[in-house]
């Protein structure tokens, strides 16, 4: 590939998407990449990418896309291949080590590493971006001398997600009914769900069944669909998830990004987390009365999830209430605010 020095005013995102780890990590950064070149700065990802549909979309969000395995000594060649003497540098991922963290800093350039959790951890870095603390939560004793910028205000969004639906009243007697787990859905969740949505779904309802393109399980997916009497439709590696989010009157998802997406449209959503660190995302959206979160023991026929779901597809007022506060709790404004931050490199918190 031929690379090319990038302009002063660069942000360098180092993330993967991969089956293992879902492709999260990698979008969410996307968000920031759009808003940092409407700015007129440019952007270069560096990362493993596993499926050729987030490939692409990543091409076309930035104006640089290294591929590299997840070494961390690889990517770093990489990152001195720009050419770019310092500049802000995101890292998003669990699995990056504080090693490789010390090497982009000693090398000049300043890092800004995303956490999820309701706790800011200790990292070398220059600055932590924390959307799951809350405010009134923030102990500077515990920033070690770090830039933070905390809580949902900070969350990035995609600019598409800004402007909520117009909101309508849901038809009690035909529901449209939106079931997604991510880029990868590794423990096969959109299965166990449609099971235990069989006794609910009305022959009137629509199922929009959204599959990552990380995902594996499309046949065990398609299998379970058979036994619903709504009508369904399965949808691969979804670009434009606003205008089917405007299409949904309720929505089952995990608690990871699309949760907040979900939020800032105004689509009422039975969270269910899939990893502890999605636990906070779905405590704070049910807390505005946004989402309903549902523990992953209660995905069964006779549990929680069903019961909860015909609550909402049966009751005009609890839909509409929740359709109003999720634009209320979300603004989808997070990604201005990071970049105003790091663009000036004001001290926030």
């Amino acid at each position: 590939m031929n690379l090319r020095r990038l302009s002063s005013k660069a942000l360098v995102i180092r993330a993967d998407a991969t089956t293992k780890i879902g492709a999260g990590h990698v979008m969410r950064c996307l968000a920031l990449a759009s808003e940092w070149r409407r700015r007129g700065g440019e952007v270069a990802l560096i990362g493993a990418v596993d499926a050729p549909e987030v490939r692409q979309r990543v091409q076309v969000n930035v104006d640089q896309f290294l591929p590299v395995d997840e070494s961390a000594g690889a990517a770093l060649e990489k990152l001195q291949s720009l050419n770019v003497s310092s500049c802000w540098i995101v890292v998003d991922g669990y699995h990056f080590e504080d090693s490789m963290l010390e090497d982009y800093e000693n090398s000049g350039y300043a890092v800004l590493v995303v956490q999820d959790g309701q706790r800011v951890q200790r990292v070398p870095a220059t600055a932590v971006l924390a959307p799951d603390v809350r405010d009134l939560e923030l102990n500077r004793d515990s920033f070690y001398g770090r830039q933070v910028f905390a809580g949902p205000r900070f969350r990035p969004l995609r600019a598409e997600f800004c402007q909520a639906r117009k909101r309508r009243k849901i038809d009690c007697a035909s529901a449209s009914v939106l079931v997604g787990f991510g880029g990868a859905d590794s423990k096969n969740t959109t299965a166990r769900v449609l099971e235990a949505l069989k006794v609910v779904l009305r022959k009137n309802d629509k199922l929009f069944v959204v599959l990552g393109a990380l995902n594996m399980h499309e046949d065990s997916v398609r299998k379970a669909l058979l036994k619903l009497r709504c009508k369904c439709e399965v949808l691969r590696d979804v670009d434009n998830m606003a205008s089917l989010y405007d299409l949904s009157d309720v929505a089952v998802s995990a608690s990871g990004g699309a949760a907040w997406e979900m939020a800032a449209m105004g689509v009422p959503s039975l969270l269910i987390p899939v990893a502890a660190n999605q636990i906070a995302t779905a405590k704070f959206l049910e807390g505005a009365g946004a989402a309903v979160l549902v523990d992953s023991s209660e995905v069964k026929e006779d549990g929680e999830l069903a019961e909860k779901l015909l609550e909402i597809m049966t009751s005009e007022e609890l839909a509409l209430n929740m359709s109003r506060a999720g634009p209320k709790a979300v603004d989808a404004k997070g990604a201005v605010r990071v970049c105003d931050a790091l663009l000036s490199n004001a001290v926030l918190g």
